[in-house]
Protein backbone atom coordinates (compact mmCIF):
# COMPACT_ATOMS: atom_id res chain seq x y z
CA UNK A 1 0.00 0.00 0.00
CA UNK A 2 1.30 3.43 -0.91
CA UNK A 3 1.98 6.01 1.74
CA UNK A 4 -1.04 8.23 2.41
CA UNK A 5 -3.45 6.08 0.40
CA UNK A 6 -6.10 4.22 2.32
CA UNK A 7 -7.31 0.77 1.36
CA UNK A 8 -10.88 1.95 0.68
CA UNK A 9 -9.55 4.50 -1.87
CA UNK A 10 -7.87 1.74 -3.86
CA UNK A 11 -10.90 -0.55 -3.49
CA UNK A 12 -13.54 1.88 -4.75
CA UNK A 13 -11.40 2.87 -7.74
CA UNK A 14 -11.13 -0.76 -8.81
CA UNK A 15 -14.81 -1.35 -8.11
CA UNK A 16 -15.64 1.57 -10.40
CA UNK A 17 -13.43 0.19 -13.15
CA UNK A 18 -15.00 -3.25 -12.73
CA UNK A 19 -18.54 -1.87 -12.94
CA UNK A 20 -17.66 0.10 -16.08
CA UNK A 21 -16.12 -2.94 -17.78
CA UNK A 22 -19.10 -5.16 -16.89
CA UNK A 23 -21.58 -2.55 -18.10
CA UNK A 24 -19.82 -2.05 -21.41
CA UNK A 25 -19.36 -5.76 -22.04
CA UNK A 26 -23.03 -6.45 -21.30
CA UNK A 27 -24.19 -3.67 -23.60
CA UNK A 28 -21.91 -4.74 -26.43
CA UNK A 29 -22.87 -8.40 -26.02
CA UNK A 30 -26.58 -7.63 -26.21
CA UNK A 31 -26.17 -5.33 -29.21
CA UNK A 32 -24.15 -7.93 -31.11
CA UNK A 33 -27.25 -10.15 -31.17
CA UNK A 34 -29.24 -7.58 -33.17
CA UNK A 35 -28.77 -7.24 -36.92
CA UNK A 36 -26.99 -4.04 -37.99
CA UNK A 37 -29.89 -3.11 -40.28
CA UNK A 38 -32.28 -3.19 -37.32
CA UNK A 39 -29.93 -1.01 -35.25
CA UNK A 40 -29.51 1.51 -38.08
CA UNK A 41 -33.29 1.67 -38.54
CA UNK A 42 -33.70 2.67 -34.89
CA UNK A 43 -34.59 -0.77 -33.60
CA UNK A 44 -33.44 -2.17 -30.32
CA UNK A 45 -32.91 -5.43 -28.54
CA UNK A 46 -36.57 -5.67 -27.49
CA UNK A 47 -37.30 -8.47 -29.91
CA UNK A 48 -34.58 -10.79 -28.60
CA UNK A 49 -35.58 -14.23 -27.44
CA UNK A 50 -34.85 -15.07 -23.82
CA UNK A 51 -35.11 -11.56 -22.42
CA UNK A 52 -38.71 -10.91 -21.55
CA UNK A 53 -40.24 -7.93 -19.87
CA UNK A 54 -40.73 -9.99 -16.73
CA UNK A 55 -37.01 -10.73 -16.45
CA UNK A 56 -36.10 -7.12 -17.18
CA UNK A 57 -38.56 -5.89 -14.60
CA UNK A 58 -37.22 -8.33 -12.00
CA UNK A 59 -33.62 -7.28 -12.71
CA UNK A 60 -34.59 -3.61 -12.47
CA UNK A 61 -36.25 -4.22 -9.10
CA UNK A 62 -33.22 -6.09 -7.76
CA UNK A 63 -30.97 -3.26 -8.93
CA UNK A 64 -33.30 -0.73 -7.31
CA UNK A 65 -33.23 -2.53 -3.94
CA UNK A 66 -29.46 -3.11 -4.05
CA UNK A 67 -28.74 0.52 -4.99
CA UNK A 68 -31.05 1.87 -2.29
CA UNK A 69 -29.32 -0.36 0.28
CA UNK A 70 -25.89 0.77 -0.91
CA UNK A 71 -27.01 4.41 -0.75
CA UNK A 72 -28.23 3.95 2.80
CA UNK A 73 -24.92 2.32 3.74
CA UNK A 74 -22.89 5.10 2.14
CA UNK A 75 -24.91 7.84 3.78
CA UNK A 76 -24.70 6.22 7.23
CA UNK A 77 -21.01 5.19 7.00
CA UNK A 78 -19.52 8.58 8.06
CA UNK A 79 -21.69 8.51 11.19
CA UNK A 80 -20.38 5.07 12.18
CA UNK A 81 -16.68 5.44 11.43
CA UNK A 82 -14.49 8.52 11.23
CA UNK A 83 -12.14 7.08 8.60
CA UNK A 84 -14.75 7.27 5.83
CA UNK A 85 -14.75 10.71 4.16
CA UNK A 86 -18.07 12.55 4.27
CA UNK A 87 -17.79 14.09 0.80
CA UNK A 88 -17.22 10.68 -0.84
CA UNK A 89 -20.16 9.26 1.10
CA UNK A 90 -22.36 12.18 0.07
CA UNK A 91 -21.62 11.90 -3.65
CA UNK A 92 -21.58 8.09 -3.61
CA UNK A 93 -24.90 7.94 -1.78
CA UNK A 94 -26.44 10.40 -4.21
CA UNK A 95 -25.20 8.37 -7.17
CA UNK A 96 -26.69 5.20 -5.70
CA UNK A 97 -30.01 6.99 -5.07
CA UNK A 98 -29.99 8.10 -8.71
CA UNK A 99 -29.38 4.51 -9.85
CA UNK A 100 -32.16 3.27 -7.55
CA UNK A 101 -34.66 5.81 -8.84
CA UNK A 102 -33.80 5.11 -12.49
CA UNK A 103 -34.09 1.37 -11.86
CA UNK A 104 -37.51 1.94 -10.27
CA UNK A 105 -38.64 3.93 -13.30
CA UNK A 106 -37.28 1.21 -15.60
CA UNK A 107 -39.22 -1.39 -13.63
CA UNK A 108 -42.36 0.68 -14.03
CA UNK A 109 -41.81 1.14 -17.77
CA UNK A 110 -41.14 -2.54 -18.47
CA UNK A 111 -44.18 -3.73 -16.53
CA UNK A 112 -47.19 -5.43 -18.00
CA UNK A 113 -49.18 -3.17 -20.32
CA UNK A 114 -46.40 -0.57 -20.29
CA UNK A 115 -47.60 0.82 -23.61
CA UNK A 116 -51.15 1.32 -22.34
CA UNK A 117 -50.35 3.53 -19.33
CA UNK A 118 -52.55 6.30 -20.72
CA UNK A 119 -55.66 6.29 -18.57
CA UNK A 120 -58.70 8.44 -19.18
CA UNK A 121 -58.42 10.29 -15.86
CA UNK A 122 -54.93 11.61 -16.69
CA UNK A 123 -54.84 15.01 -18.47
CA UNK A 124 -53.93 14.91 -22.14
CA UNK A 125 -50.47 16.45 -21.78
CA UNK A 126 -49.53 13.89 -19.13
CA UNK A 127 -50.90 11.09 -21.33
CA UNK A 128 -48.68 12.29 -24.16
CA UNK A 129 -45.64 12.31 -21.86
CA UNK A 130 -46.33 8.82 -20.49
CA UNK A 131 -46.88 7.46 -24.00
CA UNK A 132 -43.60 8.93 -25.26
CA UNK A 133 -41.63 7.67 -22.24
CA UNK A 134 -43.05 4.17 -22.79
CA UNK A 135 -42.26 4.26 -26.52
CA UNK A 136 -38.48 4.63 -26.09
CA UNK A 137 -37.73 3.75 -22.44
CA UNK A 138 -33.96 3.58 -22.86
CA UNK A 139 -33.74 7.05 -24.34
CA UNK A 140 -36.12 8.40 -21.70
CA UNK A 141 -34.09 6.88 -18.85
CA UNK A 142 -30.88 8.29 -20.31
CA UNK A 143 -32.40 11.76 -20.51
CA UNK A 144 -33.78 11.56 -16.96
CA UNK A 145 -30.42 10.38 -15.62
CA UNK A 146 -28.44 13.10 -17.39
CA UNK A 147 -30.74 15.89 -16.23
CA UNK A 148 -30.87 14.59 -12.65
CA UNK A 149 -27.11 14.10 -12.35
CA UNK A 150 -26.31 17.50 -13.88
CA UNK A 151 -28.78 19.22 -11.56
CA UNK A 152 -27.37 17.44 -8.52
CA UNK A 153 -23.75 18.19 -9.40
CA UNK A 154 -24.36 21.88 -10.05
CA UNK A 155 -26.39 22.27 -6.85
CA UNK A 156 -24.02 20.25 -4.64
CA UNK A 157 -20.84 21.90 -5.87
CA UNK A 158 -22.38 25.35 -5.48
CA UNK A 159 -23.44 24.43 -1.94
CA UNK A 160 -19.88 23.38 -1.08
CA UNK A 161 -18.60 26.75 -2.25
CA UNK A 162 -20.84 28.63 0.17
CA UNK A 163 -19.24 29.81 3.35
CA UNK A 164 -20.33 27.88 6.44
CA UNK A 165 -20.98 31.16 8.26
CA UNK A 166 -23.30 32.35 5.49
CA UNK A 167 -25.57 29.32 5.80
CA UNK A 168 -23.68 26.87 3.62
CA UNK A 169 -22.98 23.26 4.36
CA UNK A 170 -20.32 22.52 6.93
CA UNK A 171 -19.24 19.07 5.82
Amino acid sequence: MAVGVELWEIAYRWVGVGVAVLSLSGAIRSLCRVAPQVLLAGGSRDGLNGTTNTRRRRRARYLMYASATAALGLLVAPRITTSFPEVAAFFGGAAMLLVASLAGIASFLTGANSRSRTHTFVPSLSRLGIANVSRQPGRSLLTMGLIASATFLVTAIQAFYLDADAGGLSI
